[in-house]
């Protein structure tokens, strides 16, 4: 399957990958910001490092700020000892910093979009859980821990272990107070919230057909044999896994020698899938297929008509769950 941009973004940043361990991954940018930095500034400090990428690195403090009469001392004593040791720790490691009173000043996660510090292609971290939000402009961003923030400035690199990537698919209106958990397929209107499904989950088409989620991939055949090795591992799964949130699934073929469709029922797929993976027929043949299932044409028309497949799939459903 073709790269996804997180999978390209994170293969143009990997430095080395360590056996049986995490991948040093270089950093674009580190954003700091006064609570989860001194204690990484101190730890350079003890061991005599310098920062590696001054240039790459921006800091501003955010967490501690007023919002209102910015020109006046900071009451709260914890909050200006952060507050003034970031601008220190700034000053001491030539580090370009954003403080108070600053107009560039602001919430540091949209600071960095709103001046173009943060952009596509590149990997953003922070000692902030908010750090993921650069992920709206292209970039591969996540929030670290205040050691990690350290690793960053001495190396410019992080050890991190790849993420595993998921799609999600919204369709509809969600309703109020609604949260990031996932949300499962109505099972009685088919009407398809929000799906999720891991890496590897690649097929031409995901979406809704008028209320109804639906996923299917398109294939050329040019015989009337269809040689299962035309189909990968990672479909059926995907596909197995889009069935069981209440989605529909299928195979448009192309049988190009006689020109003519065929929606192939995943639950058919499925069976030639399993005889072949058990030591039967590594294909199926024209004969084998549900003739209902082959799809009209109208005259010279390139549209295909999958819905009626799609409404007799359903209809089967129907009769079984009956």
């Amino acid at each position: 399957m073709a790269n996804t941009l997180f999978d390209k973004i994170w293969d143009a940043h990997v430095v080395q990958k360590v056996e049986d361990g995490p991948t040093q991954l270089y950093i674009d940018r580190l954003y700091c910001h006064e609570v989860t930095s001194p204690q990484a500034f101190s730890g350079l400090r003890a061991r005599g490092i310098k920062v590696f990428r001054p240039d790459h690195i921006y800091c501003m403090p955010d967490h501690n700020t007023p919002t209102h009469d910015q020109d006046k001392p900071i009451e709260d004593p914890v909050s200006k000892t952060q507050v003034d040791t970031l601008a220190k720790n700034a000053a001491d490691f030539g580090l370009a910093h954003f403080g108070m009173m600053d107009k560039r000043n602001g919430i540091i996660h949209v600071v960095g979009p709103e001046r173009g510090l943060t952009l596509p292609g590149m990997t953003i971290v922070c000692g902030d859980s908010h750090t993921s939000t650069h992920g709206a402009m292209g970039a591969v961003a996540f929030g670290i821990g205040t050691s990690e923030v350290e690793m960053v400035l001495a190396s410019q690199c992080i050890l991190q272990s790849r993420p595993k990537t998921m799609r999600i698919t919204v369709d509809g209106e969600l309703g109020r107070g609604v949260t990031a958990n996932p949300i499962k397929i109505d099972k009685e209107s088919r009407h398809i919230t929000l799906a999720y499904f891991e890496k590897k989950s690649t097929v031409d088409y995901i979406g809704a057909v008028q209320g109804i989620p639906v996923c299917f991939d398109a294939k050329e055949c040019k015989t009337d044999s269809f040689p299962l090795a035309n189909i990968h591992e990672h479909q059926v799964t995907f596909m197995k896994d889009f069935e069981q949130q209440g989605g529909i699934s299928f195979l448009l073929l192309y049988f190009t020698a006689r020109d003519e469709y065929y929606y192939l029922r995943y639950e058919t797929m499925k069976t030639f899938w399993d005889r072949g993976q058990n030591g039967g027929k590594k294909h199926f043949s024209y004969t084998e297929l549900e003739t209902s299932f082959f799809l009209p044409r109208t005259g010279s028309s390139v549209l295909v008509p999958y819905l009626n497949g799609i409404q007799k799939d359903l209809e089967i459903r129907d009769s079984k769950a009956d």
